[in-house]
């Protein structure tokens, strides 16, 4: 079953970047523990809808900020699957979640 998972989370990843639904960052990192700069950061970066935000370990202060945010989930990029990317709108991934997923997914 690991190599199905794996062939259905390229095709996943494959399409979204298709439509231009991925977004890729240096960083993501938060000065303090507030909703609100998380918020205006996300909207920034074209979040609307449901957004998946992939880090490889999301910064502390960033994950408390984002996770009261409405249609946002943080995963980490060793827990992606396949079906968090079909049900998003838009993914903001970090530069190391994708070379991470890269090196993973061949």
């Amino acid at each position: 079953p690991r190599k199905g998972e794996r062939g259905a989370l390229r095709a996943a990843l494959t399409a979204k970047l298709r439509d231009g639904g991925v977004t890729v960052v240096d960083e993501l990192r938060a000065d303090a523990r507030k909703t609100k700069p998380a918020a205006d950061l996300l909207k920034r970066l074209g979040a609307a809808g449901r957004t998946l935000v992939v880090d490889v370990k999301p910064d502390d202060n960033f994950s408390v900020s984002a996770r009261n945010i409405a249609g946002v989930k943080l995963v980490p990029s060793g827990r992606l699957t396949a079906r968090d990317v079909m049900n998003t709108t838009r993914i903001i991934a970090t530069r190391a979640a994708i070379e991470r997923l890269q090196e993973v997914l061949g």
